[in-house]
């Protein structure tokens, strides 16, 4: 109950003291709030921490459930498939294959393939066309020179019916395909030596058949052995069985030695290709790199060293060229690229970001897509209908949509770049970027990481609007280094800088031959053939010599 007090009637003293039990007392009512406040905001961290943590746990939860359906689901297909296998036992002894027990003609039709509704529109997605099989005269020509195979019944005919006469009237011609077992043949070499009346005490020999002096190894033998490494990935020491099981004892260490040997056969055409990239004119070069370890530089605290991949078509010719560097420093890309004026297109290793003046950067939207669609693929489908993370993944396929079907009508650059100008086509660029650049996140979250690595790429993730001959993504290139990185889980490591250098050249015109419509095998055969006594501009994969001998080329069919 509150009294009122006559402060009329107080002395000064007592005003005095009521003051201050009044300031005392509001002085204490302000620390009990404050603490209060304390506490509140101590509470509210907590309750803060503790929903970051269950919003985790929730992710964590809904990728294992994902888990568990896709599990479930597979279960459930051999489930099913042994069911119906067992019952198809069973109904066998009763019905022919004829009577089909589980689906008539037009449901094993339906669930062989995918059906596709019937349409006019020509962006509409269709069956992949089938692949075309050789014809009978691309099989006639490949027949030529070889044994032909006589087919005939009559000797069977006539055991059966000795009385009977058989008029022939005619053949049916068809083609078989055989496999000949691979295997070495030995040549003796006569190399003749000659001397001058004219210029007593010179010897005149010609040099020697195999491309590595004082060995038995030939051209053949030799691509044969690099293109096994390097194009299909086969372990040195799985040729050496297949080379001990035609009767030739080579040592392991032979082995690598006529590799090593066969990449210094081929510096001058590698350097070629170096020496081109950095002064041909390209729209734009691919570039991505990939690990390689090497045993001696992991003394060296390098556990990962590193080879950059550069895929290209400088002055018009198609280049996959690969640099061992040692690191993953891109200071030899920037000593490389010094003079180049044009794009590269890279992913967001921020080794990228200060290249010489003249070169733009056309990030790769792959990567940036592949962000968002790692966050969905953890979602159900009720999670879907309020993921901003799925709406950026469903904005941005918009874009490669676009582009799927500027690819599939093969438009010239100055086409491709008109219709990337479309208005239509930029509606779809700016909704994309408009929505991701309001999208609110949290740190150290996958939201978190797909929006920095966004905000970090900016406008180099639409350089493509400028140009036409720049792709949307970094895909031929990855590819190329996927190659690469199949064939090291064949060979595993090298074991020094000379041996991952080796690997690099090797790599580097094998896949430069393929890209140029060249059988790898045969072009390192005549290389090897011609070394010695032709400049490596001559034994270039697109040089008039090169070109003009069939033997070497990849057939195409049609």
């Amino acid at each position: 109950m509150n009294v009122e007090i006559d402060y009329s009637k107080l002395s000064k003293e007592e005003l005095i003291s009521l003051l201050k039990d009044r300031e005392e007392a509001h002085l204490r009512k302000v620390a009990e709030l404050s603490k209060n406040n304390q506490e509140l905001n101590v509470n509210n961290q907590k309750l803060s921490e503790s929903n970051q943590k269950l919003i985790h746990e929730n992710e964590r939860l809904a990728s294992e459930k994902k888990d568990l359906e896709e599990e479930v689901k597979c279960w459930k297909a051999k489930y099913e498939y042994e069911l119906a296998k067992e019952k198809k036992g069973n109904l066998e002894r009763f019905v022919t294959k004829s009577d089909n027990a589980f689906r008539t003609v037009e449901e094993r039709r339906v669930y062989s393939r995918k059906k596709i509704p019937p349409t006019n529109d020509p962006d509409a997605p269709r069956r992949k066309k089938a692949q075309r099989i050789y014809s009978t005269e691309e099989l006639r020509e490949l027949a030529k020179g070889n044994e032909i195979y006589t087919n005939d019944i009559l000797p069977e005919l006539m055991a059966e019916h000795p009385d009977w006469h058989f008029e022939r009237i005619g053949e049916d011609e068809t083609f078989v395909l055989e496999r000949v077992k691979a295997h070495i043949v030995v040549h003796l070499v006569s190399t003749p030596k000659y001397i001058s009346r004219e210029q007593r005490g010179i010897i005149y020999q010609n040099e020697s058949v195999s491309p590595i002096p004082h060995s038995n190894v030939g051209p053949s033998l030799l691509a044969d052995l690099c293109t096994a490494k390097f194009q299909f990935g086969m372990p040195v020491f799985r040729y050496h069985r297949w080379i001990s099981g035609c009767g030739f004892e080579f040592s392991l260490r032979t082995l690598y030695g006529y590799i090593m040997k066969a990449a210094e056969l081929l510096e001058g055409i590698y350097a070629v290709i170096e020496k081109l990239i950095g002064t041909g004119k390209s729209p734009y070069y691919g570039i991505d790199e990939t690990y390689l370890k090497v045993i001696e530089a992991i003394g060296d605290d390098r556990e990962h060293c590193y080879v950059y991949v550069i895929h290209g078509e400088p002055d018009g010719h198609k280049i996959r060229f690969f640099r061992y560097t040692g690191s993953r420093d891109s200071d030899y890309i920037k000593k490389l690229l010094k003079n180049y004026k044009g794009t590269i297109v890279v992913d967001g290793y921020s080794g990228y970001e200060k290249m010489p003046e003249g070169i733009s950067k056309q990030r790769c939207l792959c990567h940036l897509r592949r962000k968002f669609a790692d966050i969905v693929k953890t979602l159900d489908d009720e999670q879907k209908k309020d993921s901003v993370a799925y709406e950026a993944l469903r904005l941005i396929d918009r874009i490669f949509e676009n582009e799927r079907r500027i690819k599939a009508r093969n438009l010239d650059p100055v086409d491709v770049l008109e219709e990337r100008n479309r208005e239509d086509y930029l509606a779809d660029v700016d909704a994309f970027r408009k929505y991701v650049e309001e999208i609110g996140y949290a740190e150290n979250s996958p939201l978190g990481d797909a929006m920095g690595y966004y905000l970090n790429g900016g406008d180099d993730f639409f350089t493509f609007l400028k140009c036409g001959d720049i792709p949307i993504d970094n895909n031929l290139t990855e590819q190329t280094c996927k190659m690469f990185a199949t064939n090291r889980r064949g060979f595993l490591f090298c074991r020094n800088d000379d041996g991952a250098r080796a690997a690099s050249i090797l790599t580097t015109v094998i896949k430069t031959a393929e890209e140029n419509g060249l059988y790898p095998d045969e072009y390192l055969t005549y290389v090897f053939s011609h070394a010695y006594n032709t400049s490596a501009s001559k034994l270039m994969p697109w040089s008039e010599g090169i070109r003009d001998n069939p033997k070497l080329l990849i057939r195409k069919k049609g």
